[in-house]
């Protein structure tokens, strides 16, 4: 099985977990495609519930020490998408919709929510805000922002004795092993939506204002989905 990785030409923690995770499966051959990373203005946040993405090594490093090909592209556009069966998303903006269909709608992203109920960025944070269900959803992308064919999901449990920073870290961790996992659960979509729901909201950043209220928050979302209140 053919897979092209599209990440940035930057260190990329994400890009280095995943890669080398998927490294160990003889069965796929993976290529990196390694777009321009441009920095964006630094957002004053309160919490921040991934770790810093550039703390690791850079995807042409991580390549190089896989015995991967990598290549530099500067326009997502001319990737000559007929040699792949797969397209991961590992780091990039968003990507054009032409490109998309080009694929033939072959391009799978981890969403850090259950689509179609939990949309758009921030969702862990959202999530938490809004008293929803956190999970993690391999999907196809498609037409519109998370709500692609669903691939797998799965929640991240949440213990009573959790921190809001233990509960993130736990649901980063899952979203990588998920992704890292995804060809395993190809074929199987039919039976892997996990939330009926569908929401017209798709979250933007969310306001440092509200993300002064998540500790509280967390503490009625623990006495809501704490696992230990299922005995």
């Amino acid at each position: 099985m053919k897979i092209a990785l599209i990440t940035y030409d930057a260190p990329h923690h994400k890009t280095e977990f995943v890669a080398r995770k998927l490294a160990n499966y003889k069965e796929l051959d993976i290529s990196f495609y390694a777009l321009p990373f441009v920095p964006r203005k630094t957002r004053e946040v309160l919490f921040n519930h991934r770790p810093n993405q550039f703390e690791s090594k850079s995807s042409l490093e991580v390549a190089q020490e896989l015995g991967e090909k990598w290549n530099k592209v500067q326009d997502i556009s001319s990737l000559e998408t007929k040699f792949f069966d797969y397209f991961i998303v590992l780091g990039a903006g968003i990507l054009p919709i032409e490109f998309i269909k080009k694929t033939g709608y072959r391009v799978i992203n981890c969403h850090p929510g259950l689509i179609p109920l939990v949309r758009g960025l921030d969702s862990f944070k959202w999530a938490i805000y809004s008293m929803l269900p956190i999970g993690n959803t391999i999907h196809f992308i498609g037409d519109e922002v998370d709500l692609g064919k669903i691939i797998v999901q799965e929640k991240t449990p949440v213990y009573m004795r959790d921190t809001l920073a233990s509960f993130a870290a736990r649901h980063y961790h899952m979203e990588l092993e998920l992704l890292s996992q995804f060809h395993l659960f190809l074929g199987r979509e039919n039976n892997q939506l996990v939330v009926q729901e569908k929401s017209d909201f798709v979250s933007k950043r969310m306001p440092i204002e509200m993300e002064a209220l998540l500790e509280a928050k967390f503490r009625t979302y623990k006495d809501k989905y704490s696992i230990e209140n299922d005995f």
